[in-house]
C-alpha cells in the first residue's frame, strides 16, 4: 500500500479527511495508526487504528468504516487544564509566595502511544554523515501494516524523481526523523524512479 501524507481519505458513506501523519510501533517498524484531519472540521484530527485501513493507492487512503465512527474515535490532540490550585500548592510545597494569583493553564499533547512515533511528511532523512533529504510518502506491506520503503522527492515540478529507500536500510525512527545506516554517497547511488 502506497500511503502519501495528505491524501484523501473515504469511508463507506464518503470522504471523511486527509492523512496527516501516520503512527509507528518503533518495535515492529509497523503502522499502527492514521492520524487523519477531518474534512468537515479542520481542526478536528482523529487516531484511525490501522485495522480500519481498507485499501490505500498513492493519493487516495480507503477506511472500511463510516463518518458517523470515525467522528467518535480519539483525538490526536488532548489537552489537560492544570487548575491555578496546583500552582498554589507548588509554590507553598516550595515556600515561595506568589506576587499575583496564578491563573489555569490549557496543556496540549499528542496522543501517541507509549513505544511509537509519529511519523509526519517532510521529516528528515538522516544518513551517517548527515541530512539527505525528506520523507513524502511510505509504502506499507498490505498484510502486515510494516514499512517496507520511504519514499523522497528531488527535483521540481517538470523534473521530479523519486528515491525509493528500502525500509531495511533504515536503523531508527524518532522525533528528529529516519536515521539511515548508509551515507550521503551510498543513498545517490540507490535507483532513482520517474513517477508515471
Amino acid at each position: 500500500m502506497d500511503i502519501a501524507l495528505y491524501a484523501r481519505v473515504d469511508g463507506i458513506d464518503g470522504e471523511i479527511g486527509r492523512v496527516e501523519d501516520m503512527i509507528l510501533n518503533t518495535m515492529a517498524r509497523k503502522a499502527i495508526i492514521l492520524v487523519v484531519r477531518a474534512a468537515k472540521s479542520p481542526n478536528a484530527l482523529r487516531m484511525v487504528p490501522e485495522k480500519y485501513l481498507a485499501n490505500a493507492v498513492h493519493d487516495l487512503v480507503t477506511l472500511s468504516i463510516g463518518i458517523e465512527k470515525f467522528d467518535a474515535m480519539r483525538e490526536f490532540i488532548q489537552s489537560d487544564y492544570l487548575s491555578p490550585d496546583l500552582f498554589l500548592r507548588l509554590a507553598k510545597e516550595e515556600h515561595d509566595a506568589l506576587v499575583v494569583a496564578p491563573a489555569g493553564w490549557n496543556v496540549e499533547y499528542e496522543a501517541a502511544p507509549e513505544g511509537s512515533v509519529v511519523l509526519r511528511r517532510h521529516c528528515a532523512v538522516l544518513a551517517t554523515d548527515g541530512k539527505v533529504g525528506t520523507v513524502d510518502e511510505y509504502l506499507l506491506e498490505r498484510r502486515t501494516g510494516r514499512v517496507t520503503h520511504l519514499i523522497m522527492s528531488e527535483g521540481h515540478l517538470w523534473g521530479k524523481r523519486e528515491i525509493h529507500i528500502p525500509a531495511l536500510l533504515v536503523a531508527r525512527y524518532d522525533d528528529d526523523g529516519a536515521h539511515l545506516t548508509i551515507d550521503k554517497q551510498a543513498v545517490e547511488r540507490l535507483p532513482l524512479i520517474d513517477p508515471a
